[in-house]
């Protein structure tokens, strides 16, 4: 339902709808509105525990008054309030007491981000009078599905613990589903996304240094993970089939930027990225510092392999051929039965063209002048 500043000359100019009825509530005084039907009627409503409550017809009861005898109900139904349990509580009052009673009681990170979500929804009023439309209008107007599910957990929180202090007689979160977190399968990193991501990488070492590259190539972490000196030369990776996961010999062709970022890292017996004291290891602190780089960017849920996904994605963009998309990354081969046995051309030309695009779109993106 729509929240505007109810004015006269808001109201004559109020449109009626097509069918069925729309309420148009007070920004100015909460749980006060009027309601539109139809055949063109206007009348002046007030929400009192739930109920909708008629005070006249518009325009033989004015603006003005129904606003005050909305009042002097809202007036008598605090005054009751305030000595049975308190429901005069506005919703900016509850969030700080919320907030005091939950400091050093829970994480000092999670405080942080339940005091955003919390202070930043603007609910007029009483916390009491929050109604389950206008936090589902609050939480669409939240960019990315990740925060308004998050944003919804707050609140349901928040409000279950108003609840149990007799705020609220409602948790109003109960009337509305909560947002779907997209399956890591459908994800595609935004460019805004791989450049934040990009940028948090720069304090992640030896892990920071895999994820760029596999932004760089779209080559499976299992092979990265693993890389030695040895596979690398001025053109590319020669990954040997051990590491595949075809089972097959697989060259990569590596770009000005790839080459950048494997300078970066110093290899330690030929390895790249074998943990300390553990020389021909592939790495493998992957949970926590994928839970260091999540803490510094958030972001919608996503996995490493997404980003292979994104390659193959943002490589379509590129025009890169598809043909080329598939060598590059080592799939099934999309050429049929009788082209697979002869033809044994390897595209190496092309696939080092296609990567220097790619690594020329990323650069680019971290380029930009951040807006």
């Amino acid at each position: 339902m729509p929240t505007v500043k109810l004015t006269d000359l808001v109201v004559q100019r109020l449109r009626r709808p097509e069918r069925g009825n729309v309420t148009y509530w007070d920004s100015s005084l909460p749980s006060f509105g009027v309601r539109v039907g139809y055949g063109g009627t206007k009348s002046f409503i007030i929400m009192v525990k739930g109920r909708r409550k008629a005070l006249g017809r518009y325009p033989m009861v004015p603006l003005s008054q129904a606003r005050e005898e909305a009042k002097r109900i809202l007036y008598d139904r605090l005054g009751y309030a305030r000595e049975q349990t308190g429901l005069d509580v506005s919703y900016p009052e509850a969030v700080e007491r919320y907030l005091r009673a939950k400091e050093g009681e829970i994480a000092e990170r999670t405080w942080a981000e339940y005091a955003r979500y919390l202070r930043g929804f603007n609910f007029p009023g009483l916390v009491s009078e929050v109604r389950a439309y206008e936090i589902d209008d609050a939480l669409e107007r939240i960019s990315g599905q990740s925060n308004r599910s998050h944003a919804y957990t707050v609140l349901k929180i928040f409000f279950n613990w108003c609840l149990a202090r007799e705020y609220c007689e409602a948790n109003p979160l109960q009337k509305i589903k909560k947002p779907r977190i997209p399956s890591s399968r459908e994800r595609v990193l935004a460019e805004e996304e791989l450049v934040a991501i990009w940028n948090a990488c720069e304090n992640l070492g030896k892990y920071g240094a895999i994820v760029r590259i596999l932004m760089l190539t779209g080559q499976r972490r299992g092979q990265i993970d693993r890389l030695q000196e040895a596979w690398v030369d001025e053109q590319g990776i020669n990954f040997p089939a051990r590491v595949m996961k075809n089972g097959r010999d697989h060259y990569c062709p590596i770009g000005r930027l790839t080459k950048f970022v494997l300078l970066q890292v110093q290899p330690v017996g030929g390895y790249y990225f074998s943990p300390i004291g553990l020389v021909g290891h592939p790495f493998s602190a992957w949970s926590k510092n994928k839970g260091r780089l999540d803490s510094m960017v958030q972001l919608d849920p996503w996995t490493l392999h997404d980003l292979r996904r994104t390659w193959s994605t943002n490589a379509s963009a590129l025009d890169i051929p598809p043909h080329i998309t598939e060598r590059i990354l080592s799939h099934a081969s999309p050429e049929g039965r009788i082209a697979k046995i002869y033809n044994r051309y390897l595209y190496r030309e092309e696939m080092a063209a296609a990567m220097d695009k790619m690594n020329s779109h990323i650069l680019s993106l971290i380029s930009q002048e951040p807006t």
